[in-house]
């Protein structure tokens, strides 16, 4: 099964919400989803900490540097689909996950500081496929966007088309900012177990994550 690893080395760049609404996305639609929380913020184990527990998807906290290949490899030999949130810095744990990563997805916000370490993670990605003997594929995802093109502010439109001019592959899907989003880091479970009263735009906001797993779904060449 496939290894999707989140790599970015600015902290808020969404990584942890990247890979929350993939994970739990892909397993709520019936994938075996194996989470490895590879950050030492230990962001996403966070999540765990709440009783709304999945049957099919699991977390792992922070494994030491020198068993991380083994719970990747470990994971995927389990039938399942391993998604890695990592260290956001060029570190040795960080290469070998890039190593074994069938996509990797770059988080990053619309400013120029997101759009220059963009640049950064892109080339840790290529020395990382050169070291492979094969290329990586990766792909940026604009997180915290506005819910409709229409409303990109004159940076963001900059900052997308020098991310496109470099060239830097973007997924065609931006995670929007939603409330939705913010209280499933809070509170646990899925999208679809969050209250409606308390939490507006669930319904988008579960559009817009399946849109997420579709296109990452795709991209690896399988059928959401």
């Amino acid at each position: 099964m496939a290894i999707i690893s989140l790599f970015s080395p600015k902290g808020g760049a969404g990584k942890t919400t990247t890979a929350l609404l993939l994970g739990t996305t892909l397993a709520v639609d019936g994938y075996d989803v194996a989470m490895i929380d590879a950050d030492p913020n230990a962001s996403l184990s966070m999540w765990t900490d709440d009783d709304h527990n999945i049957p099919n998807l699991t977390i792992q906290k922070e494994p030491d540097e020198d068993e991380l290949v083994g719970a990747i490899q470990s994971a995927r030999e389990g039938g399942k689909t391993v998604i890695v949130d990592l260290d956001g810095r060029a570190s040795t744990r960080a290469t070998h996950a890039l190593l074994m990563s069938d996509l990797v997805l770059v988080p990053f916000r619309g400013s120029m500081l997101d759009a220059d370490l963009a640049a950064k993670a892109q080339k840790s990605i290529n020395n990382a496929a050169v070291a492979r003997g094969r290329p990586i594929l990766y792909r940026g995802v604009l997180t915290n966007a506005p819910a409709s093109t229409r409303f990109y502010a004159r940076e963001l439109t900059h900052v997308m088309n020098l991310l496109r001019d470099m060239p830097f592959p973007l997924l065609e899907t931006a995670i929007a900012e939603r409330q939705a989003y913010r209280a499933l880091i809070s509170y646990g479970g899925t999208l679809a177990l969050l209250n409606p009263k308390a939490v507006p735009g669930i319904e988008t906001a579960i559009i817009n994550a399946n849109a997420l797993a579709n296109e990452v779904v795709s991209l690896l060449g399988g059928d959401k």
